[in-house]
């Protein structure tokens, strides 16, 4: 696998109620690509997954918007999102 390794954390800064957070992501590869180029294929990768939820949603925002009583059964949505 290109990626050995990866590690993540979150650290505030700031002072008072102007608090902010920022991720610092450490990704080590194997050589065959670079970790921006993992990062960006994981990001990829990541939306490519969310993207039936989101698909979802707009299906549930359009039932209600024509005033249809329905939801989508989470357990189909999950099989046809494994397939």
């Amino acid at each position: 696998m290109p990626v050995r390794n990866a590690n993540h954390s979150i650290h505030s800064y700031g002072n008072g109620n102007e608090r902010q957070e920022i991720l610092f992501l450490e990704i080590w590869t194997n050589g065959s690509l670079t970790p921006k180029e993992a990062l960006h294929e994981a990001s990829r990768n990541l939306i490519d997954l969310f993207i039936p939820f989101l698909h979802a949603e707009e299906e549930t925002l359009h039932l209600e918007y024509n005033r249809h009583k329905g939801t989508l059964p989470p357990l189909l949505f999950m099989i046809d999102w494994l397939n």
